[in-house]
């Protein structure tokens, strides 16, 4: 993750409601920055977020659960130095613990830094930087893609309006407050039912990746927030809130059929398995109808797994900053911040997640593009991933854009967040052959 950004979210993101751990404390919306002071110090009891490589076991961090250790450094801190904590929450894959102190005094903002310091506890002091700039989505500044696939600027001229795309996955949490209203369709082709209160944890995932609403208020951003998904459930986990799945040939041949039947734009496949014939065939019908079809490259060691990526057209999807072993298209898929079910949010890795960020550029692409035939969009893809951001290959949305023409400009703008970074605990991911 982008540190600065990551920085900027710690400044930006005053949310209570972070998780189930979080303290009951004043809001600090209405509280007057230079007056506010953010602490953090390590606390390594908190739980760090797993991860895991394309392919592989998909993980997602823990609940953003304060400790009692952490709570309790926070209140004698804050007793030592005459400060009053207005809120606190842990930023679990940096492994520290987060308070928001409020100066009620004459002292200032530079004093009281310089006095907590001197704690030994303590290994950062921040000032509360452009508190109001990220209101619309206060985790978006956890979003390290946007930077990294230019997507601020990519929504300056595409958002994926009157794209509508087929989730083949796990249920989408069809009332998440990033997802209402997102679903143009749903269909439960594991059990044939329309319970549309079902909600699992990897189709939630993909979903956000693609088209979470942008602007309110509520958490992240899609990579196209304009976009409509065709939630088709044609798996289901291994365990509750599981993100590991299984489907099968039948459930996955009625969810395709679906999919060509409601005529959708593009089909993301954010899953691996065996050739399998009626399969193929069925993908095959779709490409020739002109679907935009995007699957989810295999981890090492699952060389049967040629399903969905070896069939012709399909659009291989990597995770970048891995080998590329063939894919079309490489696209951020290690520890990325997106929806979770029953209004959560989480990280998680994998391929599947690459694959639903190129899965949401394409549909920006068919908004300017719409009658764009997929091997030019296949073309566009494979020219736009580049270096970008923190990543040295990855899809450019942006740049994507601005190669198939219509005066997209790719300019941006910097701005550049002040703070003592250095102070920050070195988070080292985990890595898997």
């Amino acid at each position: 993750m982008n540190l600065r950004n990551l920085l900027a979210a710690i400044a930006l993101v005053l949310l209570p409601a972070l998780g189930a751990g979080a303290a009951e404390l004043t809001p600090v919306a209405n509280a007057h920055s230079e007056r506010l002071a953010l602490v953090t110090f390590a606390d390594r009891s908190l739980k760090r977020a797993p991860t895991g490589g394309p392919g592989d076991t998909y993980a997602r961090s823990a609940d953003y659960d304060s400790t009692a250790w952490g709570r309790r450094i926070a209140s004698e801190l804050g007793k030592r130095h005459k400060l009053h904590a207005v809120s606190q929450w842990p930023v679990l894959t940096l492994g520290v613990h987060c308070v928001v102190y409020s100066i009620d005094d004459e002292r200032s903002l530079q004093a009281v830094a310089d006095e907590l310091r001197q704690e030994k506890v303590v290994n950062g002091v921040y000032p509360m930087n452009d508190f109001h700039t990220m209101a619309a989505d206060p985790y978006k500044p956890l979003q390290s893609a946007v930077a990294d696939m230019q997507l601020n600027e990519a929504h300056r001229f595409a958002t994926g309006r009157d794209v509508t795309v087929a989730v083949v996955d796990t249920a989408i949490d069809l009332h998440h407050p990033d997802l209402n209203g997102q679903i143009s369709s749903y269909r439960d082709l594991v059990n044939d039912r329309s319970d549309d209160n079902l909600s699992e944890a990897h189709g939630t995932a993909v979903g956000g990746v693609i088209a979470a609403r942008a602007g309110n208020a509520a958490g992240i951003v899609g990579v196209a927030p304009a976009a409509q998904l065709a939630a088709l459930r044609a798996c289901w986990p291994s365990a509750p809130d599981a993100l590991d799945a299984s489907c099968n040939t039948l459930t996955l041949a009625k969810a395709i059929d679906t999919a060509i039947r409601l005529k959708v734009r593009v089909l993301n496949l954010s899953l691996t398995g065996p050739r399998d014939a009626l399969l193929e065939t069925l993908l095959e019908t779709a490409l020739a109808q002109g679907m935009l079809v995007v699957g989810a490259m295999p981890g090492e060691g699952r060389a049967n797994a040629a399903f969905p990526t070896a069939v012709a057209g399909v659009i291989r999807v990597g995770v970048a900053g891995h080998a590329s072993d063939g894919s079309t298209a490489m696209a951020p898929g290690t520890e990325v911040f997106t929806t979770l079910p029953h209004e959560r949010y989480g990280y998680i890795s994998g391929s599947s997640i690459a694959a639903a960020h190129v899965t949401g550029v394409i549909a920006l692409l068919l908004e300017v593009a719409p009658t764009m035939s997929a091997s030019e969009i296949t073309a566009l893809l494979s020219e736009g991933t580049v270096a970008s951001g923190s990543l040295t290959h990855t899809v450019n949305a942006c740049s994507v854009l601005a190669r198939a023409g219509h005066g997209v400009d790719c300019a941006r703008s910097s701005a550049v967040i002040g703070s003592d970074a250095a102070a920050l605990p070195v988070r080292v991911a985990a890595s898997r052959s």
